[in-house]
């Protein structure tokens, strides 16, 4: 049955990363839809991110000894100071000993000290992933109860995503019985729990499966709470025995009783949000590994962050959003007329525009102003002979201080409609000149500056 199981998860784990990886693996493929990184073992190449709370030999030589439903057994030895070495150190059993090899060893595995039922092993990344679905093979019997959980924020909360146990209701009263039947379930399944296999058993989970999430998108915000992590924890609460030891608690009995696992495959890819089809290693100096799945996103569609999760400076036209089968959403260059180098995206301008264009403009130069910089400065007009985008688009107006109207203001732009000529200065009475900077004809013999006393004198 257990193998049946297995087989089953293991078409459907299958398919659903077939569907993950599809086409999408160069940028030039996802330049107008969703990119997916790579998806793979989140383990390979992170065997110091991996703690037990318990394993055997660390501090000196352990007995133990290993059991089979049938009733037969043989007592070993574990010895856990050094890392494990299939000649120098074969019987040492830390919990790096999980990762995936090939080709594998079957003298190789993690196990926690005799009898002790509350165990933890938990992976902590450096970076948030999105995870696909985990599997746990064990050497001995599975555990009689466990739960898996994960953390998104490097372990301060954590939220569980399943419970195992042969009886539900005695370890998990709390927590529904039975199968999911939506993604946000979180139930108890006694599937994984039962004392057969007594070796090779498993403990399978995937996160999202493929029936379950048509109607909902890769990177919703519901999909994106389930899948993105931080931290995986696997906590096993009960071991399984064959209930010797409810009458015999020697140390002879504890010895048959311990979590030995295998190995532990953790799939998941780096969390891109759509945006990126490849990832790199957060620290520039690591050695790359072809087989290691990197956690910095090589971002594309305009976006920027470790995950993509924001958009490129200048690029705030539109609103971030996440990339789905139908469309890249490309974060959009804002349009300041090569007037700013920095902008800021509006909610306001946005919704005015009917959500075409929300980019502000932040810091325009060359004497612009305006959202997009499309506006001359008080006192400096459009000169006719530069198109909007050139740096002497805008000219100082010149006017005469004095003999202007409006402390040297000219007319910005040119309408005919309205009688406006960009670069006109507006001058005060009896003052004339492009710039305002002459009397007129009758006035001649005054100077300016005496002809404002004279005019002033006149208006007391």
């Amino acid at each position: 049955m257990n193998g049946i199981l297995l087989a089953i998860f293991t078409v459907s784990h299958i398919s659903t990363l077939a569907s993950y990886e599809t086409a999408f693996t160069e940028d030039y493929f996802c330049e107008n839809t969703i990119c997916n990184p790579r998806a793979g073992d989140l383990l390979i190449g992170r065997e110091s991110s991996l703690i037990a709370s318990s394993t055997c030999g660390l501090n000196g030589i352990e007995a133990y000894c290993v059991v089979t439903t049938s009733g037969k057994s043989h007592c070993e030895e574990c010895i856990s100071k050094q890392p494990y070495n299939p000649e120098a150190n074969p019987e040492s059993h830390r919990v790096e000993n999980v990762v995936s090899r090939v080709p594998s060893d079957p003298g190789r595995w993690w196990q926690s000290q005799n009898a002790v039922h509350n165990v933890s092993i938990v992976l902590n990344l450096d970076t948030q992933f999105q995870f696909i679905s985990t599997i746990l093979r064990f050497k001995t019997y599975r555990p009689a109860a466990m739960y898996l959980e994960r953390s998104y924020d490097f372990g301060r909360t954590w939220a569980r995503y399943a419970y195992f146990s042969n009886n539900c209701k005695r370890d998990f009263p709390s927590v529904p019985e039975g199968p999911r039947r939506s993604l946000t379930d979180v139930t108890c399944t006694g599937v994984y729990s039962q004392l057969t296999p007594s070796e090779g058993g498993v403990v399978a989970y995937m996160a999202a499966p493929s029936e379950m999430h048509e109607s909902w998108p890769q990177y919703s915000k519901e999909r994106m709470n389930l899948t993105a992590i931080t931290n995986l924890r696997a906590v096993f609460t009960r071991i399984n025995t064959l209930g010797d030891m409810r009458v015999d608690d020697s140390p002879l009995t504890r010895r048959k009783y311990y979590y030995a696992l295998y190995e532990w495959n953790v799939w998941g890819r780096c969390t891109c949000f759509g945006h990126a089809s490849r990832c790199k290693p957060k620290s520039s100096v690591e050695i790359l590994k072809p087989e290691k799945v990197y956690g910095v996103c090589e971002c594309t569609h305009n976006t920027a962050g470790e995950n993509c999760e924001t958009c490129a400076d200048f690029h705030w036209n539109k609103p971030w959003m996440p990339a789905t089968r139908d469309a890249a959403n490309a974060c959009e260059k804002c349009n300041c007329n090569n007037h700013a180098t920095a902008c800021f995206f509006n909610p306001v301008l946005y919704i005015k525009s009917g959500n075409v264009s929300g980019g502000n403009c932040h810091g325009c130069m060359h004497n612009t102003e305006g959202v997009n910089c499309e506006f001359c400065q008080p006192n400096f007009y459009r000169h006719p002979s530069y198109p909007i985008d050139h740096p002497l688009t805008c000219q100082p107006c010149n006017c005469h201080l004095d003999g202007t109207l409006y402390n040297n203001f000219c007319q910005q732009y040119t309408i005919p409609e309205q009688n406006t000529i960009a670069g006109r200065c507006i001058c005060k009475k009896n003052v004339g000149g492009e710039k305002c900077d002459r009397c007129k004809l009758d006035f001649g013999i005054f100077k300016l500056k005496i002809l404002m006393v004279v005019n002033l004198v006149h208006v007391i």
